[in-house]
């Protein structure tokens, strides 16, 4: 009995540790609907000091990118040039007292991204980003009729030391 009761507790927290390791990207639709775009996990660590965070060269690599429907991770990822650019990287994280700006490069096209953050636990952080398509130079993408809104937003859970 008492190990039927543990399960569900054994399972919620190999999920959670599976989630807090990675990237949800959710993306909202015109004229109605959304769907989600998940990785695993984000390379590197960010270094904290008192209140203020910073790192470098943190990345997902774009095929990594899942939305749960073949076709629609095809779309992803070639709109985002995955074979020119195997990686979407943060090159610079600066950050103070749970607000930051995160200089970003997908497709090789350069942005700075305000994010709030905050600890998780003794080992992650959460940022969160809401990112203009536009600024990257991704446009008109749309499917049988459904497009996808400029702005989407990003929960990423990053190691910390």
């Amino acid at each position: 009995m008492k190990k039927l009761l543990l399960l569900p507790i054994f399972v919620f927290l190999i999920s959670f540790s599976l989630f807090a390791k990675g990237v949800t990207i959710s993306v909202a639709l015109s004229p109605a609907g959304s769907f989600e775009a998940k990785a695993k996990s984000v390379k590197g660590t960010i270094k904290v000091n008192g209140d203020s965070v910073s790192g470098s060269n943190l990345y997902v690599k774009t095929k990594s990118l899942k939305t749960g429907m073949d076709l629609r991770d095809e779309h992803l990822i070639k709109k985002l040039e995955y074979k020119k650019h195997s990686k979407i990287i943060v090159k610079k994280v600066v950050g103070k007292s749970g607000k930051g700006t995160a200089l970003f490069s997908i497709r090789g096209i350069e942005g700075k991204v305000p994010f709030t953050y905050k600890k998780v636990d003794s080992k992650y952080m959460k940022a969160n980003f809401t990112i203009s398509l536009k600024a990257f130079k991704i446009e008109g993408v749309s499917y049988m009729g459904a497009g996808v809104k400029d702005m989407i937003k990003l929960e990423a859970y990053v190691k910390y030391k």
